[in-house]
């Protein structure tokens, strides 16, 4: 089931994106699936001064040298920062996420680099399945940090689950703001908000 899942988020890593340009620090890669919403945040900190300086604030020790542990305590920090503004609720319940896997580029080694941080964190908001063919409200807020970043999001429908209807406020999409889509992308803003009704299928 693992390799089902990492396989639909490869293939949705490489949807184009051309409706989204310029740069992005976030992005949001999502696949709904019967009993759970797959998450992934990817992060990126360009090479240059705030790299250097993002190390620099890292090494705990003062020794010039990001070792494991301070490169832990860099993804606690990016982690906490992606997840701050997120919010999932269904039917109403706030749901609470799983981290199943986190990983960073960057954050061990010489502290005085200027190279590119990157992180990525998967997570996963159970889902009860419900009845077959029952319609339920899935619903996602995020207010980045900055409250000025603008974050692309892509939503997949995984297999059993059909996606009725996706109703997005705050949100800059390629799509109506009211779409029934299997695959769907747009750009958050501050305050973005998105509804998603779908159904589970009969296996």
């Amino acid at each position: 089931m693992r390799s089902a899942w990492i396989g639909s988020l490869l293939g949705l890593l490489a949807w184009p994106c051309a409706a989204h340009e310029g740069y992005h620090l976030r992005s949001h890669r999502c696949l709904l699936k019967p009993d759970g919403l797959h998450y992934a945040i990817q992060y990126l900190l360009p090479a240059g001064d705030e790299a250097r300086l993002s190390r620099r604030r890292l090494d705990a020790n003062a020794d010039g040298h990001l070792d494991s542990g301070e490169r832990d305590a860099g993804l606690d920090a990016i982690q906490r920062e992606l997840l701050s503004g997120l919010r999932v609720e269904l039917d109403g319940v706030e749901l609470k996420p799983r981290v199943l896997r986190r990983e960073s580029t960057g954050l061990e080694g010489p502290a005085e680099r200027s190279d590119f941080i990157s992180a990525s964190v998967q997570l996963v908001f159970d889902l009860d399945g419900g009845r077959a063919g029952q319609v339920r409200r899935l619903v996602l807020r995020d207010q980045p940090v900055p409250a000025a970043a603008h974050i692309p999001v892509w939503i997949q429908a995984g297999k059993g689950v059909e996606i009725v209807e996706i109703t997005a406020t705050r949100v800059r999409s390629p799509r109506s703001a009211r779409a029934r889509p299997a695959m769907w992308a747009g750009v958050l803003h501050a305050g973005a908000r998105i509804e998603l009704r779908y159904r589970s299928q009969a296996p």
